[in-house]
């Protein structure tokens, strides 16, 4: 059978992969922790979030072009850098909704037998940015210096009394 080409490569931080690729278990992964009911009997689980999930890329190298086309291509996945996350496409992944991944392991071209493709395996990871931290804050905490307040009835009483004693005190000491 005959693939589409966009079907037989990837697109790795722009860049077509050379000779032929196939990816396996390309899934997306949810997680759940599964707790006991208290007081029941049974259990029930609580979703955790998607989980970044992990799949290999091979790539199969048949002739000297594909292999030329290697030597130009490795270092993206080689020297990628282990902090940042490269664009990925493939008709697969974005079903997944991969969109972009790490690269965890590359294995030097090799072969799997006499006379057949060179094959390099790369091991990815679909890449989220850190989620933003999300910590709760206290509805109506304390005033911040210098901000103005609502004052209730109470507040205006304090208010009078106290400036009604300082009025008193100024004339006592006078």
């Amino acid at each position: 059978m005959t693939w589409p080409a966009d079907v037989t490569r990837c697109r790795i931080a722009g860049q077509l992969t050379p000779g032929i690729c196939a990816l396996t278990d390309v899934q997306r992964t949810f997680g759940f922790d599964t707790k006991k009911a208290r007081g029941e009997a049974g259990e029930y689980d609580v979703a955790t979030g998607e989980k970044n999930a992990e799949f290999t890329l091979t790539i199969e190298l048949y002739d000297e072009d594909d292999l030329s086309e290697w030597l130009v291509f490795a270092p993206v996945v080689t020297e990628a850098p282990k902090d940042k996350a490269l664009d990925f496409w493939h008709p697969t992944t974005q079903a997944a909704g991969i969109t972009s991944v790490t690269v965890r392991n590359v294995t030097a071209p090799t072969a799997r037998e006499p006379g057949g493709p060179l094959v390099v395996v790369v091991k990815l990871k679909r890449f989220t940015p850190k989620p933003k931290e999300s910590l709760g804050r206290p509805k109506g905490g304390a005033a911040k210096p210098g901000a103005t307040t609502v004052k209730d009835e109470q507040d205006k009483e304090i208010d009078r009394l106290l400036e009604q004693e300082r009025n008193l005190s100024r004339r006592n000491q006078q």
